[in-house]
């Protein structure tokens, strides 16, 4: 068995029989789905080679902190990927904290802006630092930060946001794709986690309706403010993030778990960090998140 590529092999003859016991058919050596993507099933068509190629690839980036071309993936493997890519993390004992969503454009022909998530695991958690030679080309954005106080399974309405979420913060999200600087579509962002790198909360405050109302955020590199952007930036109200992430995970069959952590989207353009510097969030009225650059 081949669980890393998905093939279960067998040694041998191997007698094929159904249900009651007849003999189907006689096979030397058959290699068997393992990874539930043959068009063959139960036989191995060589598709869990689309999944484990690109992975291989996305994670050897990460390793060799080297950027790679973007590969443009169907949106069925696009969702693999990804999986594989967070069950890499889980399997070396990182737990699941939260998502980060993000946006991208759906393609080069459909210049349509799309939502997408990342999952965040407690090793991004850079609040005690954050290393850039682990990184390709990291940036920092400004976001507001939602906790989940009772799960949400189906779509909620902006009425409802308050029966599931508590407390609310400001947030520094990092995001470092392993295609580097280049031109990246919707799926070939899903596939990378949305580039979900790091992340850092502030202090939690009790969340309302109104609690972001008329309220500015920076974005600052040492003292200077690089970035300034009103809370409304984020799809024009923040809780709509909220709102339109229950939908999207509804969709794809995702439970977002009590406590999980959920970064909204930027209000700001993200902005290169490098080592030597403190980066800070600053929402006057929220409060203010920093995270220092090695």
């Amino acid at each position: 068995m081949n669980p890393k590529s998905g093939s279960i092999r067998l040694t041998g003859t191997v007698e094929i029989v159904d249900a009651e016991g007849n003999l189907i058919e006689t096979i030397e050596n058959p290699k068997f789905c393992g990874c539930g993507h043959s068009k063959d099933k139960p036989w191995c068509d060589g598709s869990h080679k689309k999944v484990s190629q690109p992975v291989s690839a996305l994670e050897n980036a990460r390793l060799s902190k080297t950027a790679i071309e973007p590969f443009a993936p169907e949106t069925g493997l696009a969702l693999q990927i990804r999986e594989k890519l967070v069950s890499a993390r889980t399997e070396k004992n990182e737990s699941i904290v939260g998502l980060k969503i993000g946006g991208a454009l759906e393609s080069k022909e459909n210049q349509t802006g799309v939502m997408i998530y990342g999952f965040l695991t407690d090793a991004m958690d850079a609040s005690r630092g954050f290393d850039t030679a682990e990184f390709i080309y990291p940036r920092a954005e400004a976001e507001v930060v939602f906790k989940i106080s009772k799960e949400i399974s189906t779509p909620i309405t902006l009425d409802q946001v308050l029966e599931h979420i508590d407390q609310v913060s400001v947030g520094m999200e990092i995001f470092d794709y392993r295609y580097g600087q280049a031109q990246i579509y919707s799926n070939d962002a899903v596939a990378d986690n949305a580039g979900a790198a790091a992340f850092a909360v502030g202090e939690w405050v009790t969340a309302s309706h109104t609690v972001f109302d008329g309220l500015q955020t920076n974005l600052r590199c040492n003292s200077e403010t690089i970035e300034s952007a009103p809370l409304s930036a984020i799809r024009g109200n923040p809780w709509e993030a909220i709102v339109q992430l229950s939908a999207l995970a509804s969709a794809q069959g995702l439970t977002l778990n009590k406590d999980w952590i959920i970064f909204s989207g930027s209000a700001t353009k993200g902005v290169l960090m490098t080592s030597g510097n403190t980066y800070a969030v600053e929402t006057p009225g929220l409060g203010i998140v920093t995270v220092q650059a090695q």
